[in-house]
Parts: C-alpha cells; sequence; structure tokens
C-alpha cells in the first residue's frame, strides 16, 4: 500500500467528522490539511528528486 493511500484514508476520515464542528473551524481544518497536502507533497517530489540524482551519481 502506498504511503499517499494511507495519507489519504486518514484526510478522508478527519473530513467525515466535520459535521460535528462549526463551519469556521471546519474551513480552517480544511486549510489547514491542504496546506498539509500541499507541505507532503512538495516532501515526496524533493525526495524522488533526490533518489533520482544519488541514481544518477551511481550510473
Amino acid at each position: 500500500m502506498k504511503l499517499s493511500h494511507i495519507y489519504n484514508e486518514a484526510a478522508n476520515r478527519r473530513k467525515q467528522s466535520l459535521p460535528f464542528v462549526g463551519e469556521d473551524r471546519r474551513k480552517m481544518i480544511e486549510m489547514i490539511e491542504e496546506a498539509q497536502n500541499q507541505e507532503f507533497m512538495d516532501k515526496v517530489l524533493l525526495e524522488g528528486i533526490e533518489y533520482i540524482q544519488g541514481l544518477k551519481r551511481l550510473a
């Protein structure tokens, strides 16, 4: 199972529990989750680039 799949499942579970909080809080949580998702994707991209650069050095 891919790490991104696990991460997305956790995000979806959090979103399902959002109806129990106020609208402003829900919007804040969604904005924070979007920022966290972007940070996660940026980190994955950078790790991929570093991995490829490492492979190029070995070649």
